[in-house]
């Protein structure tokens, strides 16, 4: 799957994210909705929907960066001063038309004075480095997958194949999909002791999707009805969107009855 991903984005870095994020909805509405009749195949579009959607975020965000840069350089400049042309070849090198690997090969050429070959010789060590962890990841996500595929989800093994494969890459979202995994097989204040130990993932619906859910599963209303409404602000596809309203009402509705 992450080679799919790779082949179609062209930049690794993406895939795996987009990989990770589309394994964590997996998580999340596989138990609710049940498995797809091509699990492979969801996993790859939604991970290829994510990824799309976080470059057109980026893109609007250096649009509005580079904007508020000029207009900051209007306010400060200095008629009698010289450009820096060297910064006018930096934005060129980094011009967001040019692939990520063009943008790499010419900023070396052009400004670190760096020959062709060297430039293929760092970007082939490169590429060996990554190649030494690629297996044991690449096989982990695999096998989490298959489970996920399975008559009888074993969520202990989900649960433990998350916590190595957090060991061998960091990842916040890696350690999330593990506290969905924890929840299932410890209960959920098992799990949302994991997820509110997670660092540097505010902006990201799904961790205040997961909370809401466990919170509403151990009965803490108020704070399941917060966490929801967190994770609507963050959520932009319309079908989760559509959920998690449907969730917030209940929630809602039954502190009222309560």
């Amino acid at each position: 799957m992450l080679a799919t991903l790779i082949g179609v984005l062209g930049d690794f870095d993406l895939a795996e994210d987009a990989l990770q994020d589309a394994l964590a909805t997996a998580v999340e509405r596989w138990p609710r909705d049940g498995v797809p009749e091509n699990p492979p195949g969801w996993i790859v579009t939604t991970a290829r929907n994510r990824a799309i959607d976080r470059i057109r975020r980026e893109q609007n965000l250096r649009r509005k960066t580079e904007l508020l840069g000029r207009l900051e350089e209007e306010e400060q400049v200095d008629e009698s001063t010289i450009p820096d042309e060297r910064l006018e070849l930096i934005f060129t090198c980094c011009h967001p038309a040019l692939a990520v690997e063009g943008r790499l090969a010419l900023t070396l050429r052009s400004l670190g004075g760096l020959e062709t070959d060297e430039i293929e010789g760092g970007k082939r060590a490169l590429d060996r480095a990554i190649a030494l962890r690629r297996p044991g990841q690449y096989q982990l996500q695999a096998a989490i997958a298959a489970l996920h595929t399975e008559d009888e989800t074993d969520w202990e093994q989900i649960a433990r194949l998350y916590l190595r494969l957090h060991e061998l890459v960091p990842s916040p979202v890696v350690l999330l999909n593990g506290a969905v995994a924890i929840a299932m097989v410890e209960g959920p204040e098992a799990g949302l002791a994991v997820a509110e130990s997670i660092e540097g993932l505010d902006g990201y619906h799904l961790l205040h999707s997961t909370r809401a859910d466990l919170l509403r599963r151990l009965e803490r209303r108020d704070d399941a009805v917060a966490a929801y409404r967190r994770a609507l602000e963050l959520a932009h596809e319309e079908p989760e969107r559509r959920f998690l309203e449907r969730r917030l009402r209940e929630v809602e509705a039954s502190v009222l009855d309560g």
